[in-house]
């Protein structure tokens, strides 16, 4: 208990007040919208049926791909403590209205797409905003240990959040579960007050012509810069086969073995402390011995046989051990290649690029699930998914090192890093 508390005394030290009153505040946020898709899912899957959830799952998708990239240019238009505590005031407001809908049982579809919309559009806004705040809050030298942590908060939250909401399905009321989900919501919103207010890039022009300039100014950045373009359509590719590999396909493996639920759990556990044991110790000492550039694609690398080697064994502690693997190299390679990323982008673009890395994130979470559901409907087994899935990871962690200007890039010390890509391309980034 002392050495945690020395641990966080040093974190504190190091990383600032504010970055970790915005860290609570996120971890709260994402199990808040853990609680939100599993409660919902189960509450329309058990009043509407299959159609009513397909209905609901095309409004997500498409809704989040679309206010990601439309929105992006509030969190370098205004100060992000202030966007992030109206955006959590507004998934604040659509969770009292999904909350007062199921305890009154009015199951409305078109009621809920409507709050689902609004909700869409608050993560939206707040999630690259709150990815654009450890570079504004944090010195270079202490960025690697503060993504470090923000990474490992949101695995955490990812993992605990719908956790909390499946057991509060199986023993309590459905109701609770929405409430549970407001009351994170509410403390998340509360988090944010003590922040305090900072000088991040405030308004100059409010016309429309000029929201359309600030989203043509992100995309014309994210296609001109090489690195930038090459890493994109290689995470596509990446993710594509990755999210369907940790997600849908998951629970139909653990079934295509005779596992138990319980064992499905204890693989995604395993899948979630893999990933805090890369970003907090892993990725930091394969970088001092291989070195940046050969780390980040070890860890994809990695990654993919992993991913692999779940469809290739039966017994049930071996794909826990898989699972730990593949999120392990995948923390590898996403916090050494976000730590750069972040800082190459000067900071009046950093919330629009890394939105559009969110809106990528979204879209090949749906071209996966598209391609996988097509794939098992034509009676492709789910370990021969894995095999295929894994061999592409790998393909894509290898293709990494061929990006014109990566390994150059990614062997700058922080320092050099740090608004590398408006050094390179001036005539981008004219603000």
């Amino acid at each position: 208990m002392r050495q945690l508390q020395q641990y966080m005394a040093y974190v504190l030290h190091r990383t600032g007040r504010d970055f970790t009153l915005f860290l609570i505040g996120e971890l709260l946020t994402l199990l808040c919208i853990g609680v939100w898709n599993v409660a919902l899912s189960w509450w329309i899957a058990t009043n509407g049926g299959a159609r009513d959830l397909a209905i609901y799952g095309v409004a997500l998708s498409g809704s989040s791909i679309f206010f990601t990239f439309v929105l992006s240019p509030l969190g370098d238009r205004y100060n992000k403590r202030t966007v992030i505590l109206y955006s959590r005031t507004a998934l604040l407001v659509s969770g009292i209205a999904l909350a007062s809908m199921c305890s009154s049982n009015h199951y409305n579809l078109v009621h809920i797409v409507w709050v689902v919309l609004a909700g869409s559009a608050a993560m939206a806004v707040v999630l690259p905003a709150c990815a654009a705040v450890p570079a504004d809050v944090v010195k270079i030298e202490h960025l690697p240990l503060a993504l470090s942590l923000q990474k490992s908060i949101q695995a955490i939250g990812r993992t605990i959040g719908p956790a909390l909401a499946g057991g509060m399905l199986a023993f309590a009321d459905m109701s609770i579960s929405f409430w549970a989900m407001v009351f994170l919501g509410g403390l998340s919103a509360l988090s944010t007050l003590p922040v305090s207010k900072l000088g991040v890039h405030h308004l100059t022009m409010k016309s429309p012509k000029s929201w359309r300039k600030d989203l043509h100014a992100g995309l014309r950045a994210k296609w001109e810069i090489l690195i930038e373009r090459y890493w994109s359509l290689l995470s596509l590719a990446f993710f594509s086969a990755f999210l369907p590999a940790t997600g849908m396909l998951l629970p139909l493996l653990v079934r295509h073995h005779g596992l138990t639920g319980g064992w499905y759990g204890l693989i995604d556990v395993g899948y979630a402390v893999g990933m805090v044991f890369g970003f907090v110790w892993l990725t930091q000492r394969l970088n001092q011995r291989v070195g940046r550039v050969i780390a980040g694609v070890i860890g994809l690398s990695f990654t993919g046989v992993s991913i692999a080697t779940a469809g290739l064994v039966a017994a049930a502690p071996l794909l826990v051990v898989a699972f730990f693997g593949a999120g392990a190299g995948f923390a590898v390679h996403n916090l050494n290649g976000q730590t750069h990323r972040t800082l190459a982008i000067p900071a009046p673009y950093r919330v629009r690029l890394m939105a559009i890395n969110v809106m990528l994130y979204q879209l090949a979470s749906a071209i996966g699930a598209a391609i996988t559901g097509w794939l098992l409907a034509a009676q492709v087994a789910p370990e021969i998914l894995y095999v295929a899935y894994g061999a592409i990871i790998l393909v894509v962690g290898v293709s990494f090192a061929w990006i014109p200007g990566y390994a150059h890039f990614m062997g700058l010390h922080h320092e050099k890093a740090d608004c590398f890509y408006g050094k390179q391309r001036p005539d981008l980034f004219p603000e």
